[in-house]
């Protein structure tokens, strides 16, 4: 067990790290790129389906978070969430220490803290997000988190409208589900160009499951990931 200031080191170690952000359209292999990652890379991918950038465009509801009670209203509006429970089940936050923790009293703050705890809590080593809409909000998440690394999984258009056509809630008409895949993949890329090869990195789905080691050899190096690479590639 860690003793509070180990356990809170470690926290924050894993909260200054770059987060990574999975972008792509659903259906695209962003979940099996996810698990790939999190799995041989230990970063912690929370999903929260798109609530913290929902939660962006309301803050001025709650003023000024370096008041107290804003931010307290805000983390207690950030945990009713009903789906937070499913989706970062058995993380507990207690919201006293949560607030003594923060490093500094903002937005930006509130979300990497809470996903490192998440991390930190599933026994990873840095912290990401995967929600496929973030595809079509990929710019505020830089606003956000200016040292965040994006990695846009591409999947053949004509796979994904098919996939999606046989999902219960996706689109029933072809052009439909391929202009699903189209808005994202095209918003996501339009984003890209505006970033460097540091910070935004395309990858082929196809070309993941073809050749994975070539692909995950790109990706472990487009991270930085620190440990030892030998063992993850054998």
């Amino acid at each position: 067990m860690f003793k509070d200031s180990e356990k809170e080191n470690q926290i924050r170690k894993i909260k200054n790290s770059p987060p990574i952000f999975i972008i792509g359209s659903q259906r695209s292999g962003t979940s099996f790129l996810f698990r790939l990652i999190q799995n041989y890379l230990q970063i912690g991918f929370g999903r929260d389906n798109g609530h913290f950038i929902r939660l962006m465009r309301l803050l001025p509801y709650y003023g000024d978070l370096k008041d107290e009670a804003n931010m307290r209203k805000l983390l207690h509006d950030i945990l009713a969430i009903p789906e937070f429970k499913k989706r970062f089940r058995g993380l507990k936050i207690n919201v006293d220490d949560f607030i003594d923790n923060l490093e500094e009293k903002g937005y930006p703050e509130v979300v990497r803290r809470f996903y490192s705890e998440w991390a930190f809590h599933k026994n990873m080593t840095r912290w990401g997000g995967k929600t496929p809409d973030y595809s079509l909000h990929a710019p505020q998440l830089h606003q956000l988190f200016p040292d965040a690394k994006f990695i846009h999984i591409i999947r053949d258009g004509r796979d994904v409208a098919l996939s999606l056509y046989n999902l219960n809630w996706g689109p029933k008409d072809s052009f439909l589900a391929a202009r699903h895949w189209k808005d994202r993949v095209e918003a996501a890329q339009r984003f890209g160009r505006t970033l460097n090869d540091h910070l935004y990195m395309e990858m082929r789905y196809e070309n993941l499951v073809q050749n994975p080691v070539q692909e995950f050899e790109r990706l472990i190096h487009f991270i930085e990931y620190e440990e030892d690479r030998t063992s993850i590639i054998n």
